[in-house]
């Protein structure tokens, strides 16, 4: 069959232990966020004085985090978040999708039991997602960015883990956990209506997924449940499947994991094995 043993192997050794990881990993990391939050990070505001001119500063000083204990409280760091208006327009899809990834806020995904409540949350309220719905490259723009995402050349130290772009920008596995999430919503599926985009995204997701398997000590198997999320959305979105194995696909979809990943591991790849 298409899918490997290892494969397979990885996804039932860690799927039983996954649920015990993911309360307690969580429960870590959103004490960490609402710490952070009271004392760490605000975009600088003479970075945005000099983005009013076209390519005056690079995108990955708009959001600066020096200044950030101005910001008394969450909604105020939110608001720091928004990008002026002033400068939307000089701002690229692929800049956009680039400042989306490294949302400095991603990490409150993870201080809800569902995750995908978080990533939600984020993106209803940046006006950078809200200007990418309405961009006809956006999707084109996403998959270009995931794929240039190398999960096989991981940088352990400094800490935290940094995984790099095509472009050589430096990513947290936390933002890249977010951009996988927002990839993987009815938002984007719908908007790669093209089959051929469909696929291409399916067939990215794929090699990120096989790159996570070779790191899985590094990266730990609740890495492996958002490339899942993408392919479930690609296989429900292009194949005739029994009403079954549609509704354990959205049920992951729905609850964001942790669940036994092992079934809906079987269904993505299956299929895909019978299309070789």
């Amino acid at each position: 069959m298409w899918f490997s043993k290892k494969q397979i192997k990885f996804a039932s050794l860690f799927s039983n232990k996954i649920f015990y990881m993911y309360k307690h990993i969580t429960f870590f990391i959103a004490l960490v966020v609402f710490s952070a939050c009271s004392d760490s990070i605000i975009q600088d505001t003479s970075a945005q004085k000099a983005m009013t001119q076209p390519l005056s500063v690079s995108v990955e000083r708009m959001f600066d985090t020096r200044n950030w204990e101005k910001c008394g409280t969450f909604q105020d760091k939110l608001n720091a978040c928004q990008i002026p208006d002033s400068i939307m327009s000089y701002l690229s899809t692929n800049d956009l999708v680039f400042l989306l990834a490294s949302h400095p806020l991603n990490a409150i995904c993870y201080a809800y039991d569902n995750p995908m409540v978080g990533a939600n949350y984020i993106m209803q309220n940046f006006n950078g997602f809200s200007e990418l719905i309405k961009r006809k490259d956006f999707a084109e723009a996403a998959i270009d960015f995931y794929e240039g995402i190398d999960y096989s050349n991981i940088e352990k130290s400094p800490h935290p883990i940094t995984i790099r772009d095509g472009k050589g920008r430096a990513l947290s596995f936390s933002n890249l956990a977010f951009f996988e999430m927002v990839m993987s919503t009815e938002a984007i599926t719908k908007l790669a209506e093209d089959a051929a985009q469909l696929k291409r995204l399916e067939q990215v997701a794929t090699e990120k997924y096989d790159q996570k398997l070779e790191q899985i000590e590094t990266l730990g198997a609740l890495s492996l449940v958002n490339s899942l999320k993408i392919l479930s959305q690609t296989t429900i979105r292009t194949r005739p499947l029994p009403k079954e194995e549609t509704d354990v696909l959205r049920k992951f979809l729905e609850q964001g994991g942790p669940i036994d990943i092992t079934e809906v591991s079987k269904i993505v790849f299956t299929y895909k094995s019978m299309e070789q």
